[in-house]
Parts: structure tokens; sequence; C-alpha cells
């Protein structure tokens, strides 16, 4: 009887072959979620880790179909430089393939996929895993891979509102933690809730004194100021109500800010600010409320002679010199919109400062404020100066 004997390097072959179909596991393909807001370039990773040498890579990506537009991919391993790389616009599909006679360790991004955020968006990019195949030593599948998908979230920027606003020499206008003293356009960039840019553009105008007002200025009958040129018309003091934005259900902190003169002290303060109470809630408590000030102050909210108004009161036996903030109003946003916050100048009592011996301070400058609100690109703020005498 004839023995056939199977050759030996065949039968290392087979061996090999099961052998590495059995060990080649526990590969991982991750898609690295992001968060971006709209306008930005968006860079996703695709990573492998944990597994074998491969020889072969097949992937298939399906991709949101709208929010982002593709742009290509950069950082691609330089191992994986003959890799074929396809997109599809019409079905949202994104391929990758590339395979090797050899195995090669990889570990870590093998490519970034780029995109352009277009408009907010929430949405995950998912493997299409029937399609998906990572192989092995003589190409065998790697058995077990584990494709993750990647969440990409898109918020959006703004509002990005243009103000209008008018304030007298000696003034200055706030807006977020910036402050302008000269005719011009400025332009601040804040963030909005989501970490996104919001782009205020203020087109400041700045009214020399004698155009306002004067330290000599006369009130008429009709409470137009009688000009008279000869008088310095610096501000003993000035007070200003900033603006900030925000969006609708937020809860908004507005400075209100202090300047006052050389030799200028005040033993008593009144201020009414009028707010619209369907576009804001105005809660009465302040915060970051100045030392100076903080014994004895009062505040509320509430509708005085028909307005709504916040109002706050302070008296002291001994008067106080200072600058910078006084306290930080606080309103809910109701509505989208530019919401004035205004001085009530023209009912006497209500805004003023005192001296120790109960008279009233003259030359004082009353700057408004505003909440914004969602986009306001077309409504302006419009914004006037006030100069008691």
């Amino acid at each position: 009887m004839i023995k056939v004997k199977t050759p030996r390097i065949g039968l290392f072959l087979l061996l090999m072959l099961v052998f590495s179909s059995f060990i080649a596991q526990a590969q991982t393909v991750s898609l690295i979620g992001r968060q971006s807001c709209v306008g930005d370039t968006v860079s996703i990773p695709i990573r492998l880790s944990g597994g074998p040498a491969i020889a072969g890579i097949s992937l298939n990506l399906s991709l949101p179909t709208a929010g982002l537009t593709y742009l290509g991919v950069d950082s691609l391993d330089a191992r994986l430089g003959s890799a074929q790389i396809a997109h599809s616009a019409v079905d949202s599909n994104w391929s990758f393939g590339w395979f090797n006679l050899s195995t090669t360790q990889i570990s870590g991004t093998i490519c970034r996929l780029r995109f352009l955020a277009i408009t907010p968006l929430l949405d995950t990019l998912t493997w299409v895993t029937s399609s998906c195949q990572l192989t092995g030593a003589f190409f065998a599948p790697i058995q077990g891979t584990v494709y993750q998908n990647g969440r990409v979230e898109v918020f959006p920027t703004g509002p990005n509102p243009t103000i209008s606003a008018t304030i007298c020499q000696g003034q200055s206008y706030t807006v977020g933690n910036q402050n302008f003293t000269n005719t011009g356009t400025h332009q601040v960039r804040l963030t909005n809730q989501w970490g996104c840019d919001s782009i205020v553009t203020l087109q400041l105008t700045v009214q020399p004194n004698n155009s306002i007002g004067s330290l000599n200025g006369n009130s008429t009958a009709s409470g137009q100021i009688t000009i008279n040129p000869i008088g310095g018309g610096v501000p003993n003091i000035s007070v200003t109500i900033g603006i900030v934005q925000g969006n609708i259900g937020d809860t908004v902190s507005v400075p209100v800010n202090i300047a006052m003169g050389s030799g200028i002290s005040t033993a008593a303060i009144a201020m009414a600010i009028g707010y619209n109470p369907a576009m804001l809630q105005c809660i009465s408590s302040v915060t970051s409320l100045n030392s100076n000030i903080s014994t004895g102050f009062l505040s509320n909210c509430g509708v005085f002679s028909g307005a709504s108004q916040f109002r706050a009161a302070w008296f002291n036996l001994t008067p106080v010199a200072f600058n910078g903030l006084m306290f930080n109003l606080r309103f809910k946003i109701l509505a989208n919109g530019t919401h004035n916050l205004d001085w009530d100048i023209n009912t006497p009592g209500n805004c003023e400062f005192a001296d120790e011996l109960a008279d009233v301070i003259p030359n004082t400058f009353w700057n408004h404020g505003a909440v914004i609100a969602g986009s306001m690109n077309n409504n302006p703020l419009m914004n006037q100066c006030d100069l008691s005498l």
C-alpha cells in the first residue's frame, strides 16, 4: 500500500491561516464625534485601535444628508497613501479602500474627514457595517471588529446685531465687557450660550458737550435744554446701563456702571429703569453690588404709575466716591428683539444723586442700555444721551 504524506510546508500554511483567523480579533474603528459652530470647518478623525497588523481596509460611511458640506480628507496616514477614497453627494456616502501584500501594524488616526458646518445640526455619522471589513495575514477577515459611530453637533452663531447709539463727550458706551468713547464703527465679539461667536456692530456717535447741554444750561418749559456754549460740559457723574445679548429663556446680567468726576461724592441714590414686561421678566435682586453702597441698598421690580420699572435706592450719612460697576441687573428673556432699558429721567426724583446735604448733584449723564435677543441685524437699538442739570 502506498502512503501519501502531506507536505510539511502546506500543513504549515494551513495552520497559519487558521491561526491568523483565530487571533485577529478585537480591532476597533472609531469616529471621534465633534461639536462645532455654523461656519466652522469640522475635522472628524477616524482611528484604529486594539488590533493586529492589517493588510486591507474597506470602510463605508453614511453621512448626514443636511447641515454639512463634505470638503475632503486630510492627515492621511503615510502608509495608506495608495488608498482609494470616494464620496457620493447623491446618496451621502463615503468609502475608503486600501490593501497591501504584507501586513502593517496601524494604530491611531488614519485620516480626518473635513466638513463645512452650514446649518445647526445634531446627527450621527454611521458606519455601513455590512460593507466594512478589515483583513489580516493572508487577507483573512479580522473577526469581531467593532465600528463606533460618531456624533456631530453644530450650534448656531449670533445674534449679530447692528446698534446705532449717540453719547455725550465724556461718556462711554458698553457692549459686553468693552467700553467705547470715540465716534466710529466698533465690533465686539461675544459668546452665545453654545460658545459660538456673536458679533455686535456698534455705530457710535459722540457729540460735543455743548451740543447737548452744559453746566450753565437751563431747562425750558418744553423740556428742551437751552445750550450755553460757555459751560465746560464735563459731567459730575455718568451712569451707563450696559448692552448684553442672549436667547429666549436665558437669564442675563446687565451691568450698571458709574464714573464720578474728581471731588464728587454722593450720599443718596435714586434710580428707575423702564423695561417691557412682555419682553423681559425683571428680577428684583441685583448681583455684584458694589461694597460702597451695599449697606442700606434697596431694589425691586414692579409697576409704578402704570410703567414697569426696576427701582433702586440707597442712602448713607457719609458720602462715598467710587467708579466702576455699581451692580448687575437681572432679566429673563421672554421674546426676541432689542429690548431697551431706559432711565426715567422725566419723572422728578426717579433718577438722581444727592450729596450729604440732600442737594441734588447737577450735570449727571444717564446712558441707556439694552438686552438683545435673537437675530437683530435689521432692528438697530436707538440710544440717546440724556443730561440732568
